[in-house]
């Protein structure tokens, strides 16, 4: 007898099961981890042929199957059998790897995209079903007796057919404030619903078509710019904040740097001034920029060398480099020599991977190959001009995206442009990523990732 297989292939990928999913492997590398379980139910059958992998459950009244099939694609069948009523909340198409991943959550014209992985992106539509939040084919509701099946169909296009097969009435969903969502589809009855206000600068809400394609759920949302989210939020800040001797008192220097640039006035200096003459032995790259731009305002030179001080107890992090070469601007400009930061840079590349090496490297105005990957990384994370919506992540890391993404030089922008889908140029991916990230964190975004934004349009 033949012993059973204990791997599926997939043209030049292996793949392995488990009770929990199955793993895609590339020569040795692991490329990505795909579980798809009922309510996160673990399978208690697995099943390996050379061509396809079968994963069994049963439970609570509900018994499953999810059938991975690997041809010219990869189809994922999916069949659920009710004894009795029951309800799946969760049945999510979940991919865990390092490559950047992309969620259209838009019904039956959604999609899930792994970019990064080759050339090509690995893309995952449903058929039949929808594809809603975070990848996710459920609700499903059962009645006793009913059997449903799901599928899915997983396989390698470039950007230019993923965006070749986007309804032609599609259009962008990133508004500023004041604009129209121009969405004319002559064959489906549309639902706008009522506006969720997420701050005074932004709001979102869903949009339903019912037509050809099925059922179409879409998400617009509208923004104003990052400096009018700035001017709202310092005037927030400073009529929120408690008062001692009638100087309002804020929290941080994330808090006065937004205070400084959004609030002009006496009351508003007063409060910054509080913040510097109050600072401890802990800085941040707000502390630099709060010195250097207080510097600039009021022409006092003294607050340029207290930066200095600052900067040289400033540990790398998002910001610090464009503290320090804001700082380095600042006193090569009242005719200093800035020693200061010129050791905080030197000090702290050798030690910078990642983002906080391409942060050196932009402002530097030369990036090597890795940063050149790094760069096109964050790139992909923010969609590489697909329609959609980025993996959760902080707010401070999807500022410094945005960030970073400004500050390429212009020979790197237009080098990284030709890995964007067609018609995509860096500036409106980053307009429609930072218009995204208002609206959906309004009010609840982070002081330091609204400082992040607010210096990523003029670094010096």
């Amino acid at each position: 007898m033949r012993p059973a297989p204990s791997r599926a292939h997939w043209g030049a990928l292996e793949v392995t099961a488990d009770d929990g999913g199955i793993t895609l492997v590339r020569a040795g590398e692991t490329l990505l981890r795909c579980t798809l379980r009922p309510d996160g139910a673990p399978a208690r059958g697995v099943e390996v042929e050379p061509d396809e992998i079968t994963l069994t459950g049963a439970g609570a009244g509900l018994r499953w199957t999810v059938r991975h099939t690997f041809t010219d694609a990869w189809h994922t069948r999916v069949v659920l059998a009710a004894e009795r009523d029951h309800r799946v909340d969760r049945l999510r198409w979940q991919l865990d790897g390092p490559a950047p991943q992309w969620h259209f959550p838009a019904g039956e014209i959604g999609f899930t995209a792994v970019l990064g992985l080759a050339d090509d992106v690995l893309v995952t539509r449903p058929g039949p079903g929808s594809l809603g939040d975070d990848a996710d084919l459920g609700p499903v509701a059962l009645r006793a007796g009913e059997r449903r099946v799901l599928r899915l169909r997983t396989r390698w296009e470039s950007l230019a057919e993923l965006v070749g097969a986007l309804p032609v009435w599609l259009p962008p969903l990133e508004l500023e404030l004041d604009d129209v969502l121009e969405l004319e589809h002559p064959d489906a009855a549309l639902v706008e619903h009522p506006a969720e206000r997420t701050s005074p600068w932004s709001e979102q809400w869903p949009v339903t078509l019912s037509g050809p394609e099925g059922e179409v759920w879409l998400r617009p949302c509208r923004a104003d710019t990052v400096d009018a989210a700035v001017g709202h939020r310092a005037a927030a800040l400073l009529a929120g904040a408690p008062r001692r001797q009638d100087v309002p008192r804020l929290g941080s220097a994330a808090e006065a740097l937004l205070v400084s640039r959004g609030e002009p006035g006496a009351e508003a200096e007063e409060a910054v001034a509080a913040v510097l003459a109050g600072a401890g032995s802990s800085p941040t790259p707000w502390h630099v920029l709060l010195a250097v731009e207080h510097a600039r305002r009021t022409g006092e030179p003294s607050w340029l060398a207290t930066a200095e001080q600052w900067l040289d107890d400033l540990a790398l992090q998002p910001g610090a480099a464009v503290a320090a070469v804001s700082l380095l601007v600042a006193v090569a400009g009242a005719g200093g020599q800035p020693v200061a930061p010129g050791a905080a840079l030197a000090r702290w590349l050798p030690q910078a991977t990642g983002p906080l090496a391409l942060e050196l490297e932009a402002l530097g105005g030369r990036l090597s190959e890795a940063s050149r990957r790094t760069a096109l990384t964050l790139a992909q994370q923010l969609g590489a001009g697909l329609p959609g919506l980025p993996l959760p992540t902080d707010d401070l890391t999807a500022a410094h995206r945005l960030a970073l993404l400004a500050w390429l030089p212009d020979a790197e922008t237009r080098r990284l442009e030709q890995h964007l889908a067609p018609t995509s140029t860096l500036p409106e991916l980053r307009q429609r990523a930072e218009r995204r990230l208002l609206a959906s964190r309004g009010e609840e975004l982070s002081t330091e990732a609204l400082c992040l934004l607010s210096t990523a349009a003029s670094p010096s």
